[in-house]
């Protein structure tokens, strides 16, 4: 019976690990703050961290005024990234964020391998005072051109 019950949990846990870690497209990282941007209010005042999938990002680049951040590490980043991406690997990102973005009020449109780790850049950004923050997820889901090298 106790290897009975053992085995519930341990099956429990992982579909409870495995469903945390895939978001879907659409899901928001975090709601905009209490409809600010809406009710008129300052801009500034409604950091936007919102999912978004690949054809909404590859839409936002095309119009202009976005700066394209890829998390992963350089050795990911020269296999392949989404043009004009920059550079800005999670384990160095609470350290010189403010040396590769200075701009904390630019659109930021952040990506990485899969999505788990653009999710956490977005949290290290909004600690750190960005204010418009786009994950769009993973390179595994652009269906678009990249590019490779440095």
């Amino acid at each position: 019976m106790d290897r009975y019950y053992t085995i519930i949990m341990i099956a429990l846990i992982l579909v409870v690990a495995i469903s945390g870690c895939t978001a879907k497209p659409s899901e928001k990282t975090e709601a905009k703050t209490n409809g600010a941007a809406e009710s008129g209010a300052s801009e500034e005042a409604a950091a936007i961290a919102e999912r978004i999938n690949a054809e909404t990002a590859k839409k936002m680049m095309e119009a202009g005024g976005v700066t394209i951040v890829d998390v992963r590490s350089a050795a990911e980043y020269a296999d392949g990234h989404v043009p004009g991406a920059i550079l800005a690997p999670l384990n160095e990102l609470p350290a010189n964020a403010e040396t590769i973005l200075p701009n904390k009020d630019a659109t930021l449109l952040i990506y990485c391998r899969s999505g788990n780790r653009s999710a956490q850049a977005v949290n290290v950004l909004r600690q750190l005072g960005y204010t418009r923050l786009y994950d769009f997820g993973g390179i595994m889901s652009w269906p678009y051109e990249i590019e490779k090298g440095q």
